[in-house]
């Protein structure tokens, strides 16, 4: 439960930080291929909507800015919190599999 609660605060907090810290940084170069790779780990989910969807489709979900913006914020908190999920479970189990290989044999 406490890995759960941990995951989804980290999905929350990495993508805010890095947006933080990545959108003032964007304003001193004028390179586009720079702009677009501190676009990236948070305008992932624009990304794959385009390639799913063509933009000039008839049902474009991207017309509606607050929608979009909502899905683009849902994608990012939930693979983030994947990510963090991910990390704490991995390092539990490395964890468990340290304090169980520790013990000592039985004797014989």
């Amino acid at each position: 439960m406490k890995r759960l609660l941990l995951s989804a605060i980290g999905g929350v907090i990495i993508p805010f930080c890095y947006s933080i810290i990545a959108g003032p940084l964007s304003t001193y170069t004028e390179n586009r291929t720079l702009h677009l790779l501190l676009d990236i780990p948070i305008g992932w989910p624009r990304l794959l909507y385009f390639y799913l969807y063509p933009p000039f489709s008839k049902d474009s979900f991207a017309d509606n800015e607050i929608a979009f913006l909502l899905y683009i914020i849902g994608c990012d908190i939930v693979l983030y919190a994947l990510l963090v999920y991910f990390i704490l479970w991995v390092f539990s189990k490395k964890h468990h599999y340290s304090a169980v290989q520790a013990e000592p044999p039985p004797p014989v």
